[in-house]
């Protein structure tokens, strides 16, 4: 007897069930549980978006003193109060969310909770593209050198390696939003956006301030001092390499004394704001100020008033000490010479600058002490002139 195997097809349900039910599946693998990260963190770490929400709570100091810590697009970790993100000297971190699915990393309850992230290397690799780091800097944990002096103070993230920036958002920080350390390096900084830090958005030292760094499609907002705050380093306040300070949206605070030993480029449309006790100065190389009729430069003190800031100091006979389109107000705090006369602009005895269409207001002394320099005045509004 012979029997004749009929081909059996499998019914559209069928195939929708397994299909559904495959769906299903990983939808469930998505709902596990969030993951705990430990604290020892030597070695190569990845972290995926493993589950709807929270993926990954950290509960300590997870510091990684070696290997690469990579997190992957759609990220969220959530740091309980006092925890932080630290990588060591001899590790790299790589954030590589999306424009379309970001990295979070967030405290795990409100306010400034968690300390933020710390990057001790200088991996070429460091960088954060498309993140969010929300509720951090709760931790002083910030230490670098200030015109010779330490000083302290809470970050979102700081850094003292090289470190790229790319759609980076920082909301409510509890000191400043990005801290460098004074040999740390801003390698990229683009579309990034710090809001609602109780200190300055962004602190850094001032040979970071290259022709390539600009600020201009970035936002800073609602920052209890809401400027770019820039420092010179050893007890001579020095900046030790060539800078050029671009255009920003907000203005940059010249938070002590910047002495150049190198050459400084400030291009149209900057506003500096000087502390009480800063100044700008050269007596080896040369500055040169690029405003414009519709983009001047403008430097005034943190506060409005005569003597509210030391002034600019010129001893170099460069012919590149050139001011076009500077509106200067409020120096003449302390005399830059052995004489008694203060000013916005003082020229010692090597001094050559050449000034043209600038304004002087405010000046607690003269506008402009020329000390035995070479002074070019193409300003007609400047006339308070001292000399010796």
């Amino acid at each position: 007897m012979f029997y004749h195997l009929k081909k059996i097809s499998l019914p559209l349900f069928a195939i929708a069930t397994l299909l559904f039910n495959s769906c299903e599946r990983e939808a469930l693998l998505k709902k596990k549980t969030e993951i705990i990260l430990s604290c020892d963190g030597t070695g190569e770490l990845t972290l995926t978006d493993h589950r709807e929400g929270d993926d990954y709570i950290v509960e300590c100091e997870l510091y990684f003193n070696t290997g690469v810590v990579r997190i992957k697009e759609g990220v969220n970790i959530k740091f309980n109060p006092g925890a932080n993100l630290v990588i060591g000297p001899d590790a790299a971190l790589i954030i590589e969310g999306s424009a379309q699915n970001k990295v979070v990393l967030s405290g795990s309850v409100a306010g400034a909770s968690w300390g933020g992230i710390r990057v001790e290397s200088d991996d070429v690799r460091n960088a954060l593209n498309h993140c969010i780091i929300e509720n951090a800097g709760s931790i002083k944990q910030f230490i670098t050198t200030v015109g010779g002096s330490t000083h302290e103070a809470k970050s979102a993230i700081l850094a003292y390696g090289r470190i790229k920036f790319n759609d980076v958002t920082i909301n409510g920080s509890g000191g400043y939003g990005i801290a460098i350390g004074n040999a740390g390096e801003i390698v990229q900084f683009e579309q990034c956006n710090i809001n609602n830090c109780v200190s300055y958005p962004l602190f850094f030292y001032g040979a970071n301030l290259t022709p390539e760094l600009s600020f201009t499609n970035s936002t800073f907002t609602g920052n209890n001092e809401n400027y770019i705050a820039v420092y010179s380093v050893s007890s001579n306040k020095e900046i030790e390499t060539d800078i050029t300070v671009n255009e920003s949206p907000i203005p940059y605070l010249v938070y002590n004394y910047w002495s150049m030993i190198a050459n400084c480029v400030i291009e149209k449309g900057v506003h500096m704001v000087f502390n009480e006790g800063s100044a700008l100065s050269t007596s080896y190389n040369y500055i040169q100020i690029n405003g414009t009729s519709a983009s001047p430069v403008k430097f005034s003190g943190r506060k409005a008033g005569p003597g509210q800031w030391l002034g600019v100091y010129i001893n170099s006979n460069s012919v590149n000490n050139i001011f076009n389109y500077l509106d200067i107000a409020d120096a003449g705090s302390e005399p830059f010479t052995f004489e008694p006369e203060t000013a916005n602009i003082t020229l010692g005895n090597e001094a050559r600058l050449t000034l043209n269409n600038c304004t002087s207001s405010n000046a607690l002394g003269c506008d402009i002490f020329n000390n035995y320099g070479t002074l070019n005045n193409q300003s007609p509004l400047i006339t308070n002139i001292c000399t010796k």
